[in-house]
C-alpha cells in the first residue's frame, strides 16, 4: 500500500470586488492641470475599508491609471514618477489635443486579489468662437486710454456667462498665465 487518503475540508470564500469612484471635472481647461481623484472601498465580512490606500493596515490596494480613449501618454503627462499608481492622478497642463479623454482606474485588493475598475470621460473646454474684439483707437502709446469691446462670441450653454480678461504687455513677447488659467 503506497498511498493513504486523508479527508480534507476546503472552504471557498468569495472576494468582494472593490467599489471604485473617480471625481473629475466635467470639462477641463486645456492649459490647466487636470486632477482625477480616485477612491475605493470594500466590505468583506468584518473587514470594512471605506478608503483603500497603497500601503499599511488591512486595507491595502494597488492603484493603476490608464487611458482608454484619447491620446495621452501617462508616463509623460503625470506630474510625478509614480502617480500612475496612486489614488489621485495629476496631469500637467500640456494643451490637450483631443476633445475628450477616457481614463480608467483599476484597484486591486492586495489581500484577496479582487479587482474593481471605474472609468471617467473628461471633455476639453473649447474656446468661444465667431466673436470679435474691437480696439479703439487702433494705435496708441502706453498710458493712452483704449476701449475694448468683445462681442458676438458663441459658447456652449453650460459655459455661459462668458468672462473676458484684458491685460497690458510692455514687451514684444509676453504671456498672460493669469488669463489663460481662467476662473
Amino acid at each position: 500500500m503506497c498511498c493513504r487518503s486523508v479527508p480534507q475540508v476546503v472552504q471557498f470564500t468569495q472576494a468582494a470586488v472593490p467599489t471604485v469612484l473617480i471625481d473629475a471635472p466635467p470639462k477641463v481647461n486645456p492649459h490647466s492641470e487636470l486632477v482625477l481623484a480616485g477612491t475605493a472601498s470594500i466590505e468583506v465580512g468584518t473587514r470594512q475599508c471605506s478608503r483603500l490606500h497603497g500601503s499599511g493596515g488591512p486595507c491595502n490596494a494597488s492603484f493603476t491609471w490608464s487611458v482608454i480613449g484619447g491620446g495621452v501618454d501617462l508616463t509623460v503627462a503625470a506630474t510625478g514618477p509614480h502617480l500612475r499608481f496612486a489614488p489621485t492622478l495629476k496631469l500637467r497642463s500640456f494643451g490637450l489635443a483631443d476633445v475628450s479623454y477616457t481614463f480608467q482606474l483599476s484597484v486591486r485588493d492586495t489581500l484577496t486579489g479582487a479587482l474593481g475598475t471605474a472609468w471617467v470621460t473628461v471633455t476639453k473646454n473649447l474656446p468661444p468662437y465667431n466673436g470679435s474684439l474691437l480696439v479703439t483707437p487702433a494705435d496708441g502709446w502706453f498710458g493712452d486710454p483704449f476701449t475694448l469691446l468683445a462681442s458676438g462670441f458663441i459658447d456652449a450653454h453650460e459655459d455661459l456667462p462668458l468672462a473676458f480678461s484684458f491685460a497690458v504687455c510692455q514687451a514684444d513677447t509676453c504671456a498672460f498665465p493669469d488669463v489663460l488659467a481662467g476662473p
